[in-house]
């Protein structure tokens, strides 16, 4: 209730403009008492059903007088003067609202910038003074707006007033003093999105106010899924009821001069000392003994339950709450006792390690790694693994762990699999970090720090022998530069996209997260250089895989590039088509450009062939059909009014045998894009093996495995074999029932609280806590007598969000309380089919999801006296679906059934 007093001096600010203007006299304004009627309704309304009107809803009031004398008024400024506010008859002292008198004064500074000043009495609470010390610092932006911006109707006696007047808006108008502006700018946190409609009305007559009613409604939601965190509606009403003579005692504040009058003043009340404090929302629960209770009831849910359940995300939701309120002992004490379990609970281990990831603190980093013997046990090992790749999710990263990792970084690591986790995890924290506090120094510095350490490790690789160990390195650690997105990295991410060989797709992808250069820049235009120059060069060293990464980025620019420019971009990608060195890589180029439909129109592609042929028409451009098996292709998963789903397909070939199969899916808006998950096959050294024509491989050793990104953080390949020993041995045993790969992991994708008074100032406090459950298999078959190779990665997930919105006080029993919780659980499968029985290679992939389960919980209840909870609850399914890969794809996939 930051600004409790904010609208009932609305009116006052009104009726001030004609006591206060220059052809008043002094005299006029002594002995002058102003009485007020002040009234505020409002209610929570469900967020999915809000066409209620706010008569029909249960709703809370808020009532008391005001009463308002003037001290003192400078004669030379309008805007420099003294007023005495006394509540009286305040209801719902509960709210934090007392009785005590203020001062408050108003004057403009000499370089014309609005300020305000409060005193308040020595007795004066810490909740109370909040209240009035909002009042001080929006008041006088009021009065501005109502006297620059109102339009009357003399006849009626009716004033429109344009701007209603947001507390945020006095960051530019008043000095708060120093550290305290940015908590009362009172903002939703950018990861929310906010709407609200006001409507205001003042009456009156002679230049003077005497009613005020404002009608409010907000809207607070999750901007990338549109979920609605709360709907509220509230009414302000205000009469001026009376004109008094002033008190004597108000009188007696009176001095000789405005000086004297200050001096009588700080008698009897004490200078503000301008600290503002933003209520928080208190713990519910006491620490003591919660975590073991917790555990406790974990033990027995993983016995019966899988993981990617909504029930295990809301299980995690309950274990997080519970670590972030322990003390160091207790989660030594925890994870000890975890690590004691039995076999068939060894599951809640995972469920504790996830938790201590997603809040990052020194105390969770400490207690794993003095529980844990990482160097030694085999099991402690995965499970440290699993803390560094649950930590890259992290929405609170945290400078002094992310100082101790890079520690661990600086010292040789045996383990190459432990270091890979580690320095991609490292890259994604610090990424965290710097986003949060872009302007912070100190979290700069360690940015620069890390991305020097990086480069290190980066410039090592290149001592080795062996091309395929030092092509390893390379894009390992070009994968962890680019989680970083460190600018200092940018010259020798250049250097390795011009190197060519296998790390130049790497080093393209390691720009992604350099998005801030603007084009027209020297950081810009060199990038954009080197990535036609990959595209463009006959070179062997840039072979299909990097001239693919290349003319996908070179596409996806094209949302940064001038609309007169866009035509001639494309016309350029299209020139070169014919000078490509294989049909699957001409192929793989059209497709993206005729399959790409959300950033190049049909017409837009039409007039760039069309441009491509005047320039260059003695190409062949015969060469421009498709013949091969590669694809890129994308379409369209859902479509909402903001968003827009989008799931793709980059299939590459060469010489008939597969090389990388990717499918991704994202959210779009107008503005960005958010990566969801990024899931793709990937195989070298198979070419003999497969009957490959083209870009023979055989000095590849035979690999494949499953490259995987979530939320836009690269995560550790898995590898199904490395060798013909192990393809062989996976050949001979392959029956597809268990998981060549398996990664489960619970992620805290969310936890917000918002602070966010209404214009009454009524206080508005939303916690939002959001769990993702994932589990993600991958299955190979491989069979050398059939000559088929089948794979199946499996994407399974459930989202919990738990929301709780308070409305009113926290120091007391708020009016309102309401819960949302949500539920939603769903699985895709992509499925690989390939028959190398002849050739060309025959390959069929299919992607489908099963039917999405959304459940949804919601809870009103209000301290009103007789006021019943109302709740309800809804399920709902979308049905499952197959989604379409290609024209291609589809013919294959109808001769192999």
């Amino acid at each position: 209730m930051y600004a409790v007093w904010c609208y009932p001096l609305l009116l006052l600010a009104g009726t001030w403009k004609s006591l206060v203007s220059g052809d008043a006299r002094m005299e006029d304004l002594l002995g002058k008492t102003l009485q007020y009627d002040y009234k505020v309704r409002y209610t929570l309304e469900d967020p999915a059903n809000h066409t209620a009107p706010l008569s029909a809803l249960a709703q809370h009031a808020l009532s008391a007088g005001l009463r308002v004398s003037t001290v003192w008024r400078s004669p030379e400024s309008q805007f420099d003067s003294l007023f005495h506010i006394k509540p009286f008859d305040v209801q719902r002292t509960s709210d934090g609202l007392n009785d005590l008198p203020f001062i408050y004064r108003v004057h403009i500074t000499s370089d014309g910038r609005l300020q305000t000043d409060t005193f308040f009495l020595n007795s004066e609470t810490d909740e109370s003074a909040q209240l009035k010390r909002a009042l001080s610092r929006s008041l006088g932006s009021i009065y501005r707006h109502i006297h620059e911006e109102s339009e009357s109707t003399a006849s009626t006696g009716h004033w429109k007033v344009n701007h209603c007047g947001v507390l945020g808006d006095l960051k530019d108008n008043i000095d708060y003093g120093q550290g305290h502006s940015r908590l009362l700018m009172l903002r939703p946190d950018e990861k929310f999105g906010q709407s609200t409609e006001k409507d205001c009305l003042l009456t009156g007559r002679e230049n003077s106010w005497n009613s005020f009613r404002m009608v409010e409604s907000r809207q607070l939601f999750l901007p990338w899924t549109e979920t609605a965190v709360h709907r509220i509606k509230s009414e302000i009403l205000l009469k001026e009821t009376e004109r008094l003579t002033t008190d004597a005692a108000v009188l007696a504040l009176r001095g000789k001069n405005f000086d004297d009058t200050l001096t009588l003043i700080r008698r009897q009340f004490k200078d503000d000392t301008g600290i503002f404090k933003v209520e928080t929302t208190t713990n519910e629960f006491a620490s003591a003994g919660l975590l073991a209770a917790e555990l406790k009831s974990l033990r027995k849910f993983t016995l019966k339950n899988k993981a990617a359940t909504p029930e295990a995300s809301r299980a995690f939701l309950r274990i997080c709450t519970a670590v972030k309120m322990s003390t160091k002992s207790e989660l030594m004490a925890a994870l000890h006792e975890t690590l004691k379990l039995k076999k068939k609970q060894k599951s809640s281990v995972n469920f504790l390690i996830d938790a201590f990831a997603a809040h990052q603190s020194m105390v969770g980093l400490e207690t794993v790694t003095e529980v844990l013997d990482y160097h030694q046990k085999p099991y402690h090992l995965e499970l440290f693994r699993r803390y560094l790749v649950a930590s890259a999710f992290s929405q609170t990263a945290n400078a002094n762990v992310i100082r101790k990792l890079l520690e661990l970084l600086e010292k040789p690591v045996k383990d190459l699999a432990l270091e890979e986790t580690l320095a991609l995890s490292l890259g994604a924290l610090t990424f965290t970090l710097r986003r949060n506090a872009p302007e912070d120094a100190a979290g700069k510095e360690l940015d620069n720090l890390i991305g020097r350490e990086m480069l290190r490790k980066l410039e090592n690789c290149q001592k080795g022998t062996d091309s395929g160990v030092i092509a390893d390195c390379s894009v390992m650690w070009l994968r962890a530069i680019g989680n970083l997105g460190c600018r200092e990295t940018r010259t020798q991410i250049l250097e390795h996209v011009l190197r060519g060989g296998r790390a130049t797709p790497a080093a393209i992808k390691a720009f992604r997260r350099l998005d801030p250069f603007a084009p027209g820049s020297d950081v810009y235009d060199e990038t954009v250089v080197a990535i036609w120059n990959v595209y463009e060069n006959s070179s062997a060293s840039f072979d299909s895989t990097g001239k693919i990464a290349a003319v996908d980025w070179l596409i996806r620019m094209l949302a940064r590039v001038k609309d007169v420019r866009k035509i001639a971009h494309l016309a350029r990608i299209i020139e070169h088509i014919p000078n490509l060195q294989t049909d699957e890589l001409r192929t793989y180029v059209m497709t993206a450009l005729q399959n790409n439909g959300n950033i190049i129109q049909p017409n837009m592609l039409r007039d760039a062939f069309s441009l491509a042929y005047e320039r260059s028409k003695d190409s062949t451009y015969a060469q421009l059909g498709v013949t091969g098996q590669s694809v890129a292709f994308e379409g369209s998963l859902l479509r909402t009014g903001l968003l827009n789903s989008t799931y793709s397909l980059a299939m590459e070939f060469s010489g008939g045998s597969m090389k990388t199969s990717t499918v991704g899916v994202s959210l779009n808006d107008k503005d960005s894009t958010l990566p969801i998950v990024t899931f793709g096959l990937f195989s070298r050294g198979l070419g003999s093996f497969m009957g490959a024509t083209e870009e023979s491989d055989a000095s590849e050793t035979a690999t494949a495995g499953l490259a995987l990104e979530l939320l836009d953080v690269s995560l550790p390949s898995v590898v199904f074999f490395n060798g013909f020993s192990e393809l062989m041995s996976l050949a001979l045993s392959a029956g597809g029932s268990d998981p060549v790969a398996e990664l489960q992991f619970n992620l805290l994708t969310l936890d917000a609280k918002v602070n966010d008074p209404l214009h009454s100032g009524i206080p508005v406090r939303t916690d939002v806590l959001t769990a993702l459950s994932l589990d993600i298999s991958g299955f190979v078959q491989v069979s050398l007598w059939g000559r088929t190779f089948n794979s199946l990665v499996r994407n399974r997930a459930a989202i919990a969000t738990e929301i709780v919105t308070k409305l009113g006080h926290p120091a007391a029993d708020s009016p309102f309380i309401q819960n949302i919780a949500e539920r939603i659980k769903g699985k895709m499968d992509f499925v690989t089919n390939v028959d190398f029985s002849s050739f060309p290679v025959k390959l069929c992939m299919q992607m489908s999801n099963s039917p999405v389960a959304y459940w949804r919980y919601h809870k009103r209840r209000s301290s009103l006296p007789g006021s019943p909870a109302v709740s309800q609850c809804s399920r709902s399914f979308s049905p499952g679906k197959s989604y379409f890969l290609g024209a291609r794809n589809a013919k294959y996939c109808k001769e192999m059934s």
